[in-house]
């Protein structure tokens, strides 16, 4: 079982923190094992779209993409450029738009020698549901 959970998950859980509904094998989320409190628990996959979304540059990225799909590399840097003021490198955007990729925000496809580079927007969902999840704060409209 230490072995499918990993081991924080098993401190986590040996801890009480977790109710057992919470923490389950690998695989039963899409990126791995569902992990949270008896009040949320969320899919691991979370942490990769927040942590692909923490840098102002990925999230023009996402915005440009969201706002005219299928670009290029050499498109979206010239984007970021004229749009956004960012002097950024090919090699820079490439890094950045490989992070999105990994937390599956972005997909791409070759035409040619030419690749072309998606949003998917399905992986946001996952987000939005742990968001949603969260109780309101005081100042927020019931």
């Amino acid at each position: 079982m230490a072995s499918m959970l990993g081991k924080a998950a098993e401190r986590i859980k040996a801890a009480g923190s977790v109710t057992a509904a919470a923490v389950v094998p690998a695989g039963a989320g899409r990126h791995g094992p569902l992990i949270g409190n008896q009040y949320v628990a969320y899919d691991v996959g979370v942490d990769s779209i927040f942590q692909a979304l923490a840098h102002p540059a990925r999230r023009i990225l996402v915005e440009e993409l969201a706002g005219r799909n299928d670009q290029t590399l050499f498109e979206l840097t010239v984007r970021l450029i004229n749009n956004h003021g960012l002097a950024m490198t090919r090699q820079a955007v490439t890094k950045h738009l490989a992070v999105l990729r990994e937390a599956g925000l972005v997909t791409t496809t070759t035409r040619g020698r030419t690749t072309v580079h998606h949003l998917d927007t399905a992986p946001l969902t996952t987000a939005r549901k742990w968001l949603d999840a969260l109780p309101p704060t005081s100042e927020d409209p019931a």
